[in-house]
């Protein structure tokens, strides 16, 4: 089987994880569908051989764990943790595309952008409200993705976690549904 073979489906299992996620009431239920997610991708970029997006990804796996861990001890996220994430998302861009690959494009700053968002996004401890405002780094996804000619199940993917997003803010907006 070929590696863009196994990312697909790799892909698909991280589609699953993500759009279960938004389905769960508790927001510590919801970071862990988050984060296998993340860890199914990690495998897929590492298959198909984008080093910045599986380290960001890495990172933002690594960041779900804290938050989990906050969350789990019903603690809010220090700003300072929410800053140092977005700061360590931007140099990991330096060090790879800048220094490293040599690779830098304007398009990256989308992904650094919507990685530092999805870092604010999680930090909210109301899940409602995470739900609402995690359709911008959706949205910015789904640009990212097309701008850079990403293989269209990727594309269908993050427009289908924004879909899933989108009908639970809808779902959930019933008061008796909360």
């Amino acid at each position: 089987m070929s590696n863009d073979r196994i990312a697909l489906l790799i892909s698909f299992v991280a589609m699953l994880m993500y759009a279960s996620s938004y389905l769960f009431r508790k927001k510590s239920t919801y970071l862990v569908f988050q984060g296998l997610g993340g860890l199914s991708l990690v495998f897929s970029y590492l298959f198909m051989g984008e080093y910045f997006a599986m380290i960001s990804l890495f990172l933002g796996l690594s960041r779900t764990i804290t938050y989990f861990c906050f969350e789990k001890n019903d603690k809010s996220i220090p700003v300072w943790i929410v800053i140092t994430n977005c700061a360590v998302l931007f140099l990991n861009y330096l060090i790879v595309n800048v220094i490293v690959f040599k690779t830098a494009n304007w398009v990256d700053i989308i992904l650094v952008i919507t990685y530092c968002l999805y870092a604010i996004v999680f930090s909210f401890r109301n899940l409602q409200i995470v739900r609402y405002t995690i359709t911008i780094p959706l949205a910015l996804s789904v640009l990212y993705n097309v701008l850079i000619h990403a293989p269209i199940f990727t594309v269908i993917s993050f427009s289908f976690e924004l879909a899933v997003a989108i009908a639970t803010i809808i779902y959930y907006s019933n008061p008796s549904r909360q």
